[in-house]
């Protein structure tokens, strides 16, 4: 994966949700705030995304981030398993409007 689009430090993992904060405040997208708050829906599958590419989208809200991931159960089960205290979600994006965009891939790290 190249560079992340968006770095979210990871704060609190739940089976559907993971809740976090930008952060990145040298982004490439203006549109990323840092410590903005994050949260982070884990959708059952087949919920959307005809293209194989999207695993996800996001909306930029004036004081947060959500994100709706849509990932196999595999994994997302991998994704939790790697999300231990300190650790960091990356997600490579594409802008769609000012205030949306798409999720192409997402990784963890510690």
């Amino acid at each position: 994966m190249s560079r992340p689009d968006l770095q979210v430090a990871v704060l609190r993992v739940s089976p559907a949700r993971i809740d976090g904060r930008v952060a990145n405040d040298m982004a490439a997208n203006a549109w990323i705030r840092a410590d903005a708050d994050v949260t982070v829906f884990l959708n059952p599958p087949h919920t959307g995304f005809r293209d194989a590419g999207v695993c996800g989208n996001g909306r930029i809200y004036e004081d947060r981030i959500e994100i709706d991931l849509v990932l196999v159960p595999e994994r997302a089960a991998a994704l939790l398993a790697a999300l231990t205290e300190g650790a960091t979600l990356q997600f490579q994006t594409e802008s769609i409007t000012e205030s949306l965009f798409r999720i192409e891939a997402v990784t963890a790290s510690r």
